[in-house]
């Protein structure tokens, strides 16, 4: 509910700009046809209507899901587990993690809406329903044409079969003008799109824009089918014609219908009446454009340029070390200097990989051995990761991968123990990653992923993931690279996403069950188990 709710609030936005922009045309080019400004409305309302639009460089209007989604901000300190990066191996810690409230202020804005407008159809309905009792007894004049007591004024009334009806009093010199405008609101639907207009109203009652719109709407209705029925009147007939707006005048209540045949602004009406003039070629010229530009800037949406863009995918990986290839018992301490980092003599001995620089040692990798090491740009910064196969473990090895940037000292994994061994390879220079049951080398491989093309869980991954629900399990999660989180009797994963966001994986010690589901950037989250969390709204918060 509050998905739908606050989706109708950022349609809402653009919407309302749209309009301010109609009012002012309107002034700007009150001399063009009042027909012009009815179509303007129908802009306005397919705004309103539509939630996706055509991308175009000339509009104005940003696309909806790059529009503000109400989101809970938490500060820095709020989960220092999930945002504080760790080293490869899981330190003891403690977590603070906060549960979600079962009633949030979005929900309640969101039953605040849906109770306006169920308010709002329900006073539609209600006056529909007083107004078919109090027709009963009318009286049928000719075709759909209907005398009655109930009408203070002419009126329209009906949907499928629009029925005309007059009160008894109608002067019979004003007849012919009531029945030429009755007539033609329904010769051109204007019920349906009164009818329209107020249903749009009560979706948007919250919009105050949306009432003004809908207050001037219903004027220029009535403007409209003025001015066809003058076009084709003697220009010695409108006085009678104005006259006969000014006799059956009656003040109306705010409502989708009847349509009655004052509409309101009765001294405006009369004096476009007795003022009507063909527009000039100009002013029809100054119309359309206008239209066009309208409908080219507020038809259309702006490409979300907000989404982050995916890291950029490497040209290729290399192989430094492989001792398997050279075999286990002739470990060969290999020394490398890259470009990318002067002054670093990175080096491998076997049980670990290293980074000398200035003097000073630091560990990158650590195994019982490190079987070989990859260089591969992962992150798209423009310098290589060393990615590494390790065994890894006391009493149950295990064989896992391990990705360093040295760029950013941060170092992820990709392991299950118990349950699989992972083994990097190379594919031409494409970096293969597979895995298999653990401790069964003759086992055939379960799954390969490639490494250079996307390492890291990507938004469409998260989303994907996100809708499985309770059918969430840790095997999901098997092929991307993570960090460990400060543990206590849980297991705390951060995987990296694409655009600078982080997923945040809780299970039991055990990991048998996924807990939480939580997607953050720098200074707010999202969670997205438990909960219920749809699709749109995830990607309302990559923003």
């Amino acid at each position: 509910m509050a998905d739908l709710f606050f989706l109708l609030v950022r349609m809402s936005i653009p919407a309302s700009l749209l309009i301010l922009v109609i009012l002012a045309l309107r002034l700007i080019l009150a001399k063009a046809p009042k027909r012009w400004r009815l179509v303007l409305w129908g802009m306005a309302a397919l705004r309103l209507m539509v939630p996706v639009s055509i991308a175009s460089p000339l509009s104005v209007v940003p696309s909806v899901e790059s529009l503000p989604s109400p989101r809970i901000a938490v500060t820095q300190a709020a989960v220092p587990a999930l945002t504080e990066p760790t080293a490869a191996a899981p330190a003891a810690a403690s977590i603070s993690t906060q549960a979600p409230a079962a009633f949030s202020w979005p929900d309640a804005a969101a039953w605040v809406w849906l109770a306006g407008a169920a308010c709002m159809i329900g006073y539609l309905l209600i006056q529909s329903l007083r107004q078919r009792r109090r027709l009963a007894t009318a009286v049928r004049v000719s075709g759909n044409v209907y005398q009655t007591d109930a009408a203070a004024s002419p009126f329209v009334f009906g949907l499928i079969h629009p029925k005309i009806y007059l009160p008894f009093h109608t002067r019979r010199q004003d007849l012919p003008y009531v029945l030429l405008h009755e007539q033609t609101h329904i010769r051109y639907g204007d019920v349906w799109f009164k009818l329209l207009g107020f249903l749009l109203l009560a979706v948007y009652w919250f919009n105050p824009c949306i009432w003004a719109a809908y207050l001037f709407f219903s004027q220029d209705l009535e403007l409209a089918c003025d001015e066809r029925v003058i076009r084709r009147m003697h220009p010695a007939a409108r006085a009678d014609y104005a006259e006969s707006l000014l006799v059956c005048s009656n003040s109306h209540r705010l409502a989708a219908g009847p349509l009655a045949f004052d509409g309101g602004q009765l001294k405006g009406r009369i004096r476009a009446v007795l003022g009507f003039k063909k527009p000039t070629v100009w002013i029809l010229i100054a119309a359309l454009l206008a239209g066009i530009a309208v409908g080219v800037c507020f038809l259309t949406c702006r490409s979300n340029g907000n989404v982050p863009a995916p890291f950029k995918a490497p040209a290729e990986a290399t192989l430094w070390v492989d001792l398997r290839a050279q075999g286990a018992e002739n470990i060969d301490i290999q020394e490398l200097q890259l470009d990318a980092y002067p002054g670093v003599t990175f080096r491998w001995n076997g049980g670990s990989v290293e980074a000398e620089q200035d003097g000073e040692t630091r560990q990158l990798v650590v195994g019982m051995p490190v079987w070989d090491v990859y260089l591969c740009d992962l992150t798209g910064d423009g310098k290589p990761e060393f990615c590494s196969t390790a065994s890894f473990g006391s009493g149950w090895i295990d064989e896992r991968v391990i990705i360093y940037d040295y760029a950013a000292m941060q170092s992820w994994e990709i392991e299950m123990r118990p349950s699989y061994d992972y083994q990097l390879s190379l594919s031409g220079t494409n970096l293969m990653l597979s895995r298999r049951v653990v401790l069964s080398p003759e086992s055939p491989v379960l799954e390969t992923k490639s490494l250079s093309d996307s390492a890291w869980l990507t938004q469409e991954d998260v989303i994907r993931l996100a809708s499985k629900g309770s059918d969430l399990a840790l095997d999901d999660f098997a092929m991307f690279p993570f960090q460990y989180g400060p543990t206590s009797g849980v297991v705390s994963r951060s995987y990296p996403v694409e655009g600078g966001y982080s997923l945040h994986l809780i299970t039991t010690s055990d990991d048998k069950e996924v807990t939480d589901l939580i997607l953050s950037d720098e200074d707010s989250y999202l969670t997205l188990r438990p909960g219920n969390v749809s699709e749109r709204r995830i990607r309302a918060f990559f923003k």
